[in-house]
Order: structure tokens, then C-alpha cells, then sequence
């Protein structure tokens, strides 16, 4: 059950802001196997925020801050956590360059499946255990970018920097001649994520060029570990449009995410397609992994205690051809629409 209210009023040249809001659930998780086990929590998620926004010259600001209020009982073990959610957001215009930079503190609870003490049987050597004892997680995430943009093209680089104070990351115990996968409040996690996106439109709207390499860091530090993981990449696209033709390619590097000790590296693929558009319907075939004969995903996990790798790969999924084809069907009168704050 989802609660809020907003109040909006101009005030000194700007917009003041506030509201609340209030989130109410009731879970459920049934586990299966040997035994049959029920675990149950209620939770609940109050907030209440204070905003004011104007714009001054080329500068455009928003200052905020806010209050939240999490609990949960799961069992016999309950929590009530509060924090303090300041928000900060800023814009520039210079030019054809615009500046963003916003910043924010906020939290979470821990999730029903991570508080479970609920033994599940992963293989032989391995269980999959929650942990009851876990508390609430602050979290501060801030982004700067700097965009550009003319007749032919568009340019935008940003850099992320989050970090999780005491979050909720994987634990490897060795217990009764079995390893034990659990949770723990883990000491940080720090993210930095840099992209540069770049669009080219030599021909106008006929053809567009986009080229986007990024780079990912990631520094997990446990109670026990310490880990990081760097990530360079490249996502890239070309789309060609003439009349109801429209030609595209696409190619992306492996994306990688570390958490804890357990590392996941997305697939690496490229595509062709080759579709024709109309106003209510559109047909498109699409090629997968047209010129390679390799595809693989992989998760590795580096607990010093019990290190294993996954890897799903394929000598058959390439060269795979898709159709796909779409209706429009809409019909009767259009309301006006609101978008949700």
C-alpha cells in the first residue's frame, strides 16, 4: 500500500515544495526441499521531504532535505532505523554547454530473503543462509555531467561516485564440513562509474553514429576482504533511416558489476537488423551475433575460503535471425495524462 501527498506554491521567485509519503507491505517467501519453511515480515517506509527550487540567471538550483523512517519485524527480530535525506541539484547553462551536478543521502532495508536464517542446499560442499542480525544500509550517490550539442551532434560525459556505508554484501563461513553463503553488514562499497556518450548525425535525421565507451571501478571492502574490479567497455550504434527503411547495428561489450565477492560479467554481442515502419504496424529481422561464433556470460566469485566460477556459453546461440513484428491497436479518446513525481 502506497501513500503520498505533495504541496507545491510559488514562493520568492522560485517553487516551494513538500509532501510525504508512506509505503505499507506484507511478505511472504515459502521454501521448499526437505522441509517446508514460511518466513514473513512487515515493513513499512515513511518519508518527508522539504524542497525549493529557482532559477537565477543561467543557474538553476534545487535544495532539499528530507527524513526517513524504515522498520521491519520479521520474525522475532524487528528494527527502526531513521535518516537524514539532504539532496542537492544543480544545472548551468554555458553556451551550447550545460553543467549538471546533484547529490543525495539516503537508505534502505535489508531484504525478507538476505534476514531469513533458512538453510538452503546450494550442492554438496555449499548452503545459502540469511541473517537476521542485519540492520539498515545510508547511502550517498552524487553525478556530475557536461553535455553538448549543435546541428550534427551530441556529446555528454558524466562520472557517478556512490558509496554504501555498512552495506548488506555476501560472507563465506566454514561450518560442520559445509561453506556457508551468508550476509553481513560489510565494512563499504564504493562505485565509480565515468561514460562519455557520443551521437553523430552527418546526414540529418538519415543516419545516426553513436559511440559510447564507459569505464566502471569497484572497491568492496568487507569485514574479512577486500576487493576491487575495473571495468572498460564500449557500447556502439549506427542507424541508417530512409523513408519507411530503417537499417541498424549495434555492438556492446561485456558490462561487469563486483558486490561482495561475487563478481558478473554481462554478455558481450553485436546485431544487424533490417525493418520497415508504418504508421500502425512495423516488421523487422533482426541477426544475433552475426560474425562470431563465441557467446558467454560469467559470474566469478573470489572468497579466498571457496572461489568458483560460472560461465554459460554457447557455440550455437550466434548467427541466430529474429522477426519481429508490431501492431498499433490504440483506438477510442485520449485523456490528458499526468506524469508521477
Amino acid at each position: 500500500i502506497i501513500g503520498e501527498a505533495i504541496y507545491e506554491t510559488p514562493l520568492w521567485g522560485g517553487k516551494f515544495s513538500t509532501g510525504m509519503k508512506h509505503n505499507q507491505a506484507t511478505m511472504d517467501n515459502v521454501y521448499d526441499g526437505d522441509e517446508r519453511t514460511k518466513v514473513s515480515m512487515n515493513t513499512a517506509e515513511a518519508s518527508f521531504f522539504t524542497e525549493y527550487q529557482r532559477k537565477m540567471g543561467k543557474l538553476n538550483y534545487t535544495l532539499g532535505v528530507g527524513a526517513l523512517r524504515t522498520s521491519y519485524k520479521q520474525g522475532d527480530a524487528s528494527q527502526e532505523k531513521y535518516f537524514f535525506r539532504p539532496a542537492l541539484n544543480l544545472s548551468y547553462q554555458l553556451g551550447k554547454v550545460f553543467l549538471r551536478y546533484n547529490a543525495s543521502l539516503s537508505g534502505y532495508a535489508p531484504s525478507l530473503s538476505a534476514l531469513s536464517d533458512v538453510e538452503q542446499g546450494m550442492d554438496a560442499y555449499q548452503v545459502r543462509r540469511g541473517n537476521p542480525n542485519l540492520k539498515s544500509v545510508i547511502y550517498f550517490t552524487n553525478r556530475l555531467s557536461m553535455s553538448y550539442q549543435n546541428k550534427w551532434m551530441n556529446m555528454d560525459v558524466s562520472a557517478r561516485y556512490s558509496y554504501d556505508d555498512k552495506p548488506i554484501m555476501e560472507e563465506t563461513l566454514y561450518e560442520g564440513g559445509m561453506f556457508v553463503r551468508t550476509y553481513d553488514n560489510q565494512k563499504g562499497l564504493h562505485r565509480l562509474m565515468c561514460q562519455t556518450s557520443i551521437q553523430v548525425r552527418p546526414f540529418k535525421e538519415y543516419l545516426s553514429i553513436s559511440l559510447n565507451p564507459f569505464f566502471n571501478r569497484y572497491i568492496s571492502q568487507g569485514n574479512t576482504y577486500l576487493h576491487t574490479h575495473s571495468n572498460l567497455g564500449f557500447r556502439g550504434s549506427i542507424v541508417g533511416m530512409y523513408k519507411h527503411w530503417a537499417f541498424m547495428a549495434d555492438l556492446n561489450t561485456s558490462y561487469h558489476n563486483l558486490e561482495g565477492e561475487t563478481i558478473t560479467k554481462g554478455e558481450t554481442y553485436h546485431t544487424i537488423a533490417l525493418g520497415y515502419n508504418k504508421e500502425k504496424w512495423a516488421v523487422q529481422m533482426l541477426v544475433w551475433n552475426p560474425f562470431t561464433d563465441d557467446y558467454h556470460q560469467g559470474i566469478e566469485n573470489v572468497s579466498k575460503l571457496a572461489p568458483n566460477k560460472q560461465l554459460a556459453f554457447s557455440k550455437d546461440f550466434t548467427r541466430m535471425v529474429m522477426l519481429n513484428v508490431s501492431f498499433n491497436l490504440s483506438f477510442g479518446k485520449l485523456k490528458q495524462m499526468e506524469r508521477k513525481r
